[in-house]
């Protein structure tokens, strides 16, 4: 978007302040999605950030180069629903990564596992969209978008149905005498 969009219909200098909408609304976000999230619970406000993304997808969708780069709103519309996705990304959805792999019932190396990949996941997703997005046609960056986003939401789903499975099982397990300590 930066070197597609912005630099081409708002002027190269409009660059750095489009692209720091991005860091500046995660941050902004982050303590209400955090707060958010013991209200309503973490899968919820992960869901929220793959809508945010599914939402930018339909931007892209909805809109030609032209009609997102000369009316400002657009791009500030992009920009924001994407520091929205990136402040869930950066805090609730890690969390909720620590939630599924940590605490005591974590198996040896499963933590540093489901670490290992998140970071392997996020780094190779970037990688591949710095180098591949800009040589593929629009329409195939858009679909891409909208299907991560929305593989993304049933993920969270799937994992938290999941994770919900495990809990309840580990529970069933108590001991006989009742004492609470799992066998």
């Amino acid at each position: 978007v930066n070197s597609e969009i912005v630099a081409r219909y708002q002027g190269v200098a409009s660059v750095g302040l489009f692209g720091a909408v991005v860091p500046a609304t995660a941050a902004v976000v982050s303590l209400p999605l955090a707060m958010a999230s013991r209200t309503v619970g973490k899968t919820a406000v992960c869901v929220l950030g793959g809508v945010a993304f599914a939402a930018e997808a339909a931007l892209f969708a909805s809109f030609t180069d032209a009609e997102l780069g000369l009316r400002t709103e657009n791009l500030v519309c992009i920009y924001l629903l994407h520091g929205v996705g990136r402040g869930v990304w950066e805090g609730v959805f890690k969390g909720l990564y620590a939630d599924y792999f940590g605490g005591a019932s974590a198996k040896d190396g499963q933590r540093e596992a489901a670490f290992g990949s998140l970071i392997f996941v996020s780094g190779g997703a970037g990688a591949f969209g710095f180098f591949a997005f800009g040589s593929l046609e629009r329409s195939v960056s858009v679909a891409l978008l909208a299907v991560a986003s929305l593989a993304a939401i049933a993920g969270v789903f799937g994992a938290h149905l999941v994770h919900t499975r495990c809990a309840q099982a580990q529970y069933d397990q108590l001991d006989d005498a009742g004492d609470g300590e799992r066998i």
